[in-house]
């Protein structure tokens, strides 16, 4: 394997002028656990609220690496089931009062796998409502934010805290499910198959709506979920936290030193994403990278294979299909690597400043466009979640 330099400290021209924060959260569990955050607050989380992200994100881009944050996206924080429009209403009216103009989009919850299709249907009617903000004049209709919906898949067997398995597949399901290769993880281990027919045809019902769809997953689902979403190309899909490939160099202590990720597991990712990558409705964020590296933001050798994996999905995808989230919520770490590293993660201004010197080579050259690094930090997000433009809602 070539010996890789560390890349050097950032040009003005290697940063981008603006970032639009394509993923990011709100809550606050103790107020809303009545309303629609129970399962939330049983975790134990504290609030995260629209003042702590500007102190997190829009003051430290500016003061610490002078680049606007010109708009950002919430995506929903796990609300209980069939409470997804109590989360948007909270969000929304956050907006109106003025705490968080930043917000241009809204990414919703809702169960696409509900037994009846109808209950998916009057769902997301309602989550679409919720974000109403109010007509501008006498002839505008009224308008919402909601642009997309989320329901987080990620399951590799029955949940167990240490596998990758998310907690939020447990809302359902008491040991999970997984709702994209008819598996449960059901005490007797038979299979679910129900899960993922249900799944899709709730999915399909965005296209009516004009919804995108946020996929949150564990890279071995993500062929099967290659060969649901080509049958719904009207439907844009984003694939959350770069695929989700799990600790690549094994943990994040600092008494790990290995180097040389896991082959198997970058092969399993790889060949996911390469299957979602040849279908042009399908994009990608670079986000919560700790993830995948835990410590790559204060350990060389990981941030080099951190810088490594990024590019190939830049590679894969192209700029126009990529997209940098800050994932902010809670701290920094929570942000970076759910907890994966000690150490926490890195500063909204070190996230963008490393992830740009991703696209540098060893000699300082720029290794793209200053056209696709804007894409990359802001213009791919907007056109994504179509930010100038809200759902109308009649």
């Amino acid at each position: 394997m070539t010996k890789l330099r560390p890349p050097k400290e950032p040009q003005p021209n290697h940063l981008p002028t603006q970032f639009f924060d394509c993923h990011h959260h709100y809550y606050n569990p103790p107020i809303n656990a009545d309303r629609y955050h129970s399962f939330f607050h049983k975790l134990g989380i504290q609030p995260y609220l629209p003042n702590d992200y500007q102190k997190d994100v829009i003051d430290d881009l500016k003061h610490g690496i002078g680049i606007p944050l010109v708009g950002s996206v919430h995506v929903e924080a796990l609300p209980d089931v069939r409470a997804g429009d109590g989360e948007v209403e909270w969000v929304s009216q956050l907006i109106r009062e003025g705490k968080c103009d930043n917000v241009k989009a809204i990414v919703a919850s809702v169960n696409l796998a509900e037994d009846d299709r109808n209950v998916v249907e009057e769902e997301l009617i309602k989550v679409c409502k919720a974000s109403l903000l109010g007509k501008r004049c006498e002839d505008e209709e009224d308008v919402g934010l909601v642009v997309g919906v989320r329901w987080i898949c990620d399951y590799v067997g029955p949940y167990t805290m240490d596998n990758a398995t998310h907690v939020a597949t447990t809302r359902c399901y008491p040991n999970g499910v997984d709702y994209l290769r008819s598996m449960s993880g059901g005490s007797d281990g038979s299979e679910n198959v129900d899960a993922s027919i249900k799944f899709e045809r709730g999915f399909a019902l965005l296209e009516k709506f004009g919804l995108s769809f946020d996929l949150q997953c564990a890279p071995e689902q993500l062929p099967a979920a290659a060969l649901l979403f080509a049958k719904y190309p009207n439907i844009p899909v984003c694939i959350d936290h770069l695929g989700k490939p799990m600790m690549v160099l094994g943990s994040g202590d600092d008494d790990n030193k290995n180097s040389m990720p896991d082959a198997d597991k970058l092969n399993v990712w790889k060949d996911g994403l390469r299957r979602m990558a040849m279908l042009s409705h399908v994009y990608i964020k670079i986000s919560m990278l700790g993830w995948a590296v835990p410590g790559w933001w204060r350990i060389k050798d990981r941030e080099l294979v951190m810088r490594d994996l990024v590019r190939e999905v830049v590679t894969m995808f192209g700029a126009d299909r990529v997209m940098v989230g800050s994932n902010w919520h809670g701290d920094a770490g929570c942000s970076d690597n759910d907890g994966l590293d000690n150490n926490g993660g890195p500063s909204a201004s070190e996230l963008i400043t490393k992830v740009s010197l991703f696209f540098v080579d060893d000699d300082g050259k720029s290794l793209i466009s200053c056209e696709d690094r804007e894409r990359i930090f802001s213009k791919t997000a907007q056109s994504f979640y179509d930010t100038r433009r809200r759902r109308m809602v009649k």
